[in-house]
């Protein structure tokens, strides 16, 4: 790390190494009341102050989540007023009614309305006050998240953003080099209280984890943040080779992307198909923020390997992955004959809604404590571990676990008799099948669920036939 005499000097180094051929860079800084951001404000304006070429404006957003809201924003607007600095703020209103997913819900409101001030002043910069702390977290929360490998890299310096880019340059600094600036410098800033709050996956990460691995080894940061390197330059090297494989087996049309599954199973192996995926995935998706999970990759390449010769994965409440004998399609949903299910298999691994057919849908819904669940034949929980759920037809050989202690079975054939289920309708029950390929439910006709061992982490699927209902 910089000393503390040289870090002004570093920073303006690192902003200059980051920027395009621009003769007059305008540059957007995302700015709360925090330390990080008021240093970078401070640093701004000192090179603003050097170099004329250099402007810039500072996009700010008050939450309205804690009582310090309104003070942060005055100390941001009181240095912006004080040093002629254009502020462009803003209130996020819907914050309080947010139930589930609010810090997603709040970096979404944060960077659309930084893209807006952007587009607003024809700035080609949006600049984030990410230090090498934040980076360390960032890294261990999407290991313990499942991510792929690209995505342990960490936050790049630079990106693409909108029109422009997204720069980091504090991404070389420790909080500690930025706490002794701002003291030294008499750099005026407000803590934010939610950050000891351990609700938050980050702050539990920095405050309960991260000062255990480190009595395991002190030099476990910088440790981390080599091996982020490392993995870094292995994908820079191997890149240019898994996109040309994925030109040559993965080709555009209308509604998408489609795979000719024979030239990819004869040419590949197991481990490039999972690269060239993965790749392909990150490329095309991570751009407009769907994230496609490991999970998801190992089961499309299940689906490319297995006996089905139709069947879908949802992806996404929007994208999805259907098999037709020899091809593999990555399309939204609703393309052309996708739209139902009815000759195919459904493999759902994310929550969405998913229209079965003109008459039937399923909601599969993340379990929170705000959610009024009411079970019975058409709603139940599974537990996450159980995804992904395959929604089918019976087939040959399905049998149904009606008990625990003993385990028992019954024929799927044998239930329909005794029910009385008349046979024109016995092809058309959908049966929901878990990872383990036990039955878990007969939509409309019966649950198969005998015990929930996690009281979290669960899944709410909810079942509708509107034409029973009409």
């Amino acid at each position: 790390m910089p000393e503390q005499r040289s870090l002004e000097k570093t920073f303006q180094e690192t902003v200059y190494s980051l920027l395009e051929k621009d003769t007059a860079p305008t540059f957007v800084l995302a700015v709360s009341a925090g330390v990080d951001s008021m240093v970078l404000l401070e640093l701004f304006q000192r090179m603003a102050q050097k170099e004329s070429r250099i402007e810039f404006v500072v996009a700010y957003v008050n939450h309205q989540l804690r009582q310090e809201s309104q003070a942060e924003e005055e100390l941001v607007s009181d240095y912006c007023r004080a040093n002629n600095i254009k502020l462009y703020a803003t209130k996020w209103h819907e914050g309080k009614t947010v139930a589930v997913g609010i810090e997603e819900a709040a970096r979404n409101f944060r960077y659309d309305w930084f893209e807006q001030v952007m587009n607003h002043c024809q700035a080609k910069y949006v600049v984030t006050a990410h230090h090498c702390d934040d980076q360390v977290e960032t890294i261990l929360m999407k290991l313990i998240r499942g991510s792929r490998l690209s995505a342990l890299t960490g936050m790049p310096k630079k990106r693409n953003f909108a029109k422009g880019y997204l720069i980091r340059p504090f991404l070389g600094l420790s909080k500690d080099d930025i706490y002794a600036f701002a003291l030294q410098e008499g750099v005026k800033y407000l803590e934010d209280s939610s950050n000891q709050e351990l609700v938050y996956q980050r702050n539990r990460v920095r405050l309960k984890l991260l000062p255990q691995i480190k009595k395991e080894n002190p030099q476990f940061q910088d440790h981390l943040l080599g091996f982020s390197d490392d993995l870094s330059d292995t994908l820079e090297v191997l890149q240019p080779i898994i996109r040309e494989k994925e030109k040559e087996f993965i080709q555009p049309f209308e509604d998408g992307w489609v795979i000719d599954w024979q030239g990819w199973q004869r040419d590949l192996s197991l481990a490039w198909q999972r690269l060239v995926l993965s790749y392909f995935f990150e490329q095309e998706f991570h751009a407009k923020g769907i994230f496609i999970k490991g999970k998801q990759v190992k089961s499309a390449l299940s689906l490319m390997e297995s006996d089905r010769p139709q069947a879908i994965i949802a992806l996404t409440s929007q994208w999805q992955l259907r098999r037709t004998y020899q091809k593999l399609y990555i399309e939204r949903v609703g393309s052309e004959a996708s739209s139902y299910f009815s000759e195919q298999e459904l493999l759902v691994t994310v929550p969405g809604e998913y229209i079965l057919n003109e008459n039937e849908k399923l909601s599969i819904i993340e379990v929170t404590d705000s959610l009024q669940i009411k079970e019975g034949l058409n709603s139940f929980q599974v537990n996450r571990s159980q995804l992904p759920l395959t929604i089918r037809h019976r087939k040959s050989g399905d049998l149904l676990q009606i008990g625990v202690n003993p385990p028992m079975h019954q024929s799927l054939k044998r239930w329909f008799i005794n029910q009385k289920i008349p046979k024109d309708l016995r092809d058309k029950i959908w049966l929901v099948e878990d990872c383990q390929q036990n039955i878990v439910a007969l939509l409309g006709y019966r649950t198969f669920q005998l015990s929930l061992k996690e009281e979290t982490d669960r899944i709410f699927v909810n079942y509708r036939n509107h034409a029973k209902h009409d």
